[in-house]
């Protein structure tokens, strides 16, 4: 059954119903999200969704998560929720707590140093996630710290040193040549140049 966004929460709630199977109750969740922020404020099933965060199963927590954090500010209310998954012992739910708290932005800073620890995860995706998160939340403190894994072997995470760099936008200037470096890179240009354009329009016209 596809969500629309006409749905309300009754819908929501049957749509999330116990007795769906894994897969029925994922694509619900996924549906959910993707319909973002304001359907979520229209019909008020944010709620609804984060009772699936004490779901037994990490890939349906995994798309909770991912939902709440497709709904912007309304997931945001439940970022204390979302919070307490960052330390799951699953790496899939991890990822997904961080990446949800990264989309709620500068209010997701008092998270930085639990997010912090995350950089050295040993799952790449989470790795990744906390170093892009990090730039997202605006924890500038951290700012040469994420600089450091533009030269990672990974080209995952040093993509996601460039992506946090570009959400640092024009705080990050001093850093801008070791992202242009990246350019040279066929699997690392895309995402410096995202970043370059947020850098500010000297860095911009330099490099572009």
């Amino acid at each position: 059954m596809q969500i629309t966004s006409e749905w309300g929460q009754l819908e929501v709630v049957n749509s999330l119903a116990q007795g769906k199977s894994k897969a029925e109750l994922i694509r619900s969740l996924q549906s959910i999200g993707m319909k973002g922020e304001l359907n979520a404020m229209q019909h008020g099933y944010a709620s609804d969704v984060t009772t699936c965060l004490a779901h037994g199963d990490p890939d349906v927590v995994a798309a909770a998560l991912e939902a709440l954090g497709n709904m912007g500010e309304e997931g945001a209310w439940y970022m204390d929720e979302i919070g307490t998954h960052i330390r799951a012992s699953n790496s899939k739910v991890r990822a997904a707590a961080v990446a949800a708290l990264g989309m709620f932005g500068s209010q997701s800073l008092r998270y930085e140093d639990q997010i912090s620890q995350l950089i050295n995860d040993k799952a790449e995706v989470v790795m990744a996630g906390a170093i892009a998160a990090l730039g997202q939340i605006g924890a500038e403190e951290k700012m040469e710290t994420v600089s450091k894994f533009l030269d990672s072997p990974s080209p995952v995470i040093a993509a996601a040193a460039c992506q946090a760099m570009g959400a640092f936008s024009a705080s990050a200037e001093g850093y801008a040549d070791a992202v242009a470096k990246k350019l040279a890179d066929e699997k690392l240009r895309s995402a410096a140049m995202s970043a370059i354009a947020n850098l500010g329009p000297g860095v911009n016209e330099k490099y572009m």
